[in-house]
C-alpha cells in the first residue's frame, strides 16, 4: 500500500489556510513500512518519486527540502511560483503565503519548523548540523529581507527531547550559549536538548510568537512511552547512528506543509 497523509498526531497547525501533516504508511504494520522511503540506504531521488506518486498534484507542485543533504544551512527565497515538482538542496525555504504548493522534508532526528506572517511563510528542516551551523540566524536574516518579523509566528514541530537524545560529542558548541542545553539522558549518558535550544534561538532572535508542539507528544519516544501515538516511531535513527534500537525512537515519517482550500 502507498503512504497517505495524516495529521492526527496532535492538533493541526493551521496557519491561515496552511496545515502541517505527516506522511504515514497505511494498512497493517509492515504492508508499506515508511522505512522504505526514509531508509538511509535509499537514494533521495527514490524517496521523492514515491512521495510525488503518492500525493500527485493534489496540493500543487511539491517542493522537496533537504532530501539530499548536500547543502546544509542554506536558505532559499523562492521568487517565482513553481510550475512542477522540484528539489531544493537547502534546509529552509521562504515563499509568499498565497501560493498553493506543498513543501516536504524527511525527518530523522530533526525537527520541522514553520514561520508565518500575513504575507509570507517559511519552512525549515533543523537537525544538529543545522542548529550548530547557525541555520536559524541565517533564516532570520533572510526573513527580515522579505517581511519584518514583528508579527511573525513560529510553529515548532515535534522533535526528540533531551532525555532521549544521546549526543556524546558537544565540541561544536563548547563555550557557546548553545552548550547550556546539554543534558543527561534517562540512561545516564550525555544528551542534548535540541528542541529547547531551537525554541530559545527563535525567541532570542526577536520572533514574538514561538509556539511549541504540545508538550505531551512533541518527543516521539515520550509519546510512545505514554501510548499517546504508539505507531509514530521506528529504528531509522538508530540504524543511521548504529545505536541500540531499544533506546529512543525518532520520527520516521515526512513533514508535509500544504495549503488547504
Amino acid at each position: 500500500m502507498l503512504p497517505t497523509l495524516r495529521n492526527d498526531l496532535g492538533p493541526g497547525l493551521y496557519l491561515g489556510g496552511w496545515v502541517l501533516s505527516y506522511l504515514h504508511s497505511t494498512g497493517n504494520q509492515g504492508d508499506f513500512p515508511i522505512g522504505n522511503i526514509v531508509d538511509p540506504e535509499t537514494p533521495a531521488v527514490n524517496a521523492r518519486e514515491v512521495i510525488e506518486q503518492t500525493i500527485g498534484l493534489e496540493y500543487g507542485p511539491i517542493v522537496h527540502v533537504s532530501l539530499a543533504h548536500q547543502e546544509h544551512n542554506k536558505v532559499v527565497v523562492l521568487d517565482s511560483m513553481p510550475t512542477g515538482h522540484m528539489l531544493l538542496n537547502c534546509d529552509a525555504v521562504i515563499f509568499p503565503k498565497r501560493w498553493r504548493i506543498g513543501v516536504e522534508t524527511l525527518l530523522g532526528d530533526c525537527t520541522c519548523s514553520i514561520v508565518a506572517s500575513a504575507d509570507y511563510i517559511g519552512f525549515m528542516h533543523i537537525g544538529r548540523p543545522e542548529l550548530f551551523g547557525g541555520l536559524i540566524s541565517r533564516f532570520s536574516e533572510s526573513w527580515v529581507e522579505v517581511d519584518e518579523n514583528q508579527s511573525a509566528s513560529v510553529h515548532i514541530g515535534p522533535g526528540i527531547c533531551g532525555k532521549h537524545y544521546e549526543l556524546p560529542d558537544l565540541s561544536a558548541v563548547a563555550g557557546t550559549q548553545l552548550e547550556v542545553y546539554k543534558t543527561v539522558t534517562e540512561w545516564g549518558t550525555q544528551g542534548y536538548d535540541m528542541y529547547q535550544a531551537i525554541t530559545a534561538q527563535f525567541r532570542g532572535l526577536g520572533f514574538p510568537h514561538v509556539l511549541e508542539f504540545p508538550s505531551d507528544v512533541h518527543c516521539p519516544f515520550c509519546a510512545r512511552q505514554q501510548s499517546v501515538c504508539s505507531s509514530w516511531a521506528s529504528d531509522q535513527y538508530f540504524r543511521v547512528k548504529g545505536m541500540d534500537p531499544s533506546r529512543p525512537f525518532s520520527p520516521r515519517d515526512c513533514a508535509f506543509l500544504r495549503r488547504k482550500g
